[in-house]
């Protein structure tokens, strides 16, 4: 997870004034893995394949609810094995599992409450990007075909498409900075993801 502020790895969270904002936990998903939130309440995560090779995440309550989360899993072909992304907020009562074509918003008692699908395409793995970025309120999720825009509370305030050669530079008076190929400029409003090139310097 790369990703002012950036976020070092893992499980790591953001602050503002001493106050969690948002905590984001990577889980790798090698062998079956729990995962602990804010309250302390668990969660038994693993993965499992279908068979037209697509990878799904298979979550396990204590409540005794459990939950199939279809093309959840982050697959990229550059880690040792798959993991997924738990966002949350002390703000929320929902969480965000986050990994593959979509994102799920779901209770800590293993409730699903929404999902979205997200510009990740399957078949694209060796592409797959991930860096979390942080800058007073608002997290924003960039990956190699888009870049999502968190509030505190986990609710969506934009989600905006890049190409997969827009490399995430930082932030510039309130517009995250983009390079494309390495060596043009072009800017997306942090309020709103509008974009536009910079003008060349």
């Amino acid at each position: 997870m790369r990703g002012a502020r950036r976020l070092a790895p893992f499980g790591i969270c953001a602050e503002r004034r001493g106050i969690v904002a948002v905590r984001i936990s990577e889980v790798q998903l090698g062998e079956p893995q729990e995962h602990a939130f804010l309250d302390g309440r668990t969660v038994q995560c693993k993965f499992y394949r279908e068979r037209d090779g697509t990878y799904h995440l298979s979550l396990s309550f204590p409540s005794g609810n459990n939950l199939d989360l279809p093309r959840g899993i982050d697959s990229s072909e550059l880690l040792d094995c798959p993991r997924i992304f738990v966002l949350e907020s002390a703000r929320s009562e929902r969480v965000i599992f986050l990994g593959g074509e979509f994102a799920f918003w779901v209770s800590r008692d293993g409730v699903e409450l929404d999902s979205m699908s997200i510009f990740r395409e399957w078949g694209l793995e060796e592409y797959y990007d991930t860096e979390f970025f942080s800058s007073d309120t608002t997290t924003y999720f960039i990956y190699e075909l888009g870049v999502l825009a968190l509030e505190e509370d986990l609710r969506v305030l934009w989600h905006r498409y890049k190409l997969i050669n827009d490399f995430f530079r930082g932030m510039e008076d309130g517009f995250l900075k983009f390079a494309r190929d390495h060596d043009h400029f072009w800017l997306m409003n942090s309020a709103d993801g509008s974009g536009y090139t910079a003008p060349e310097s």
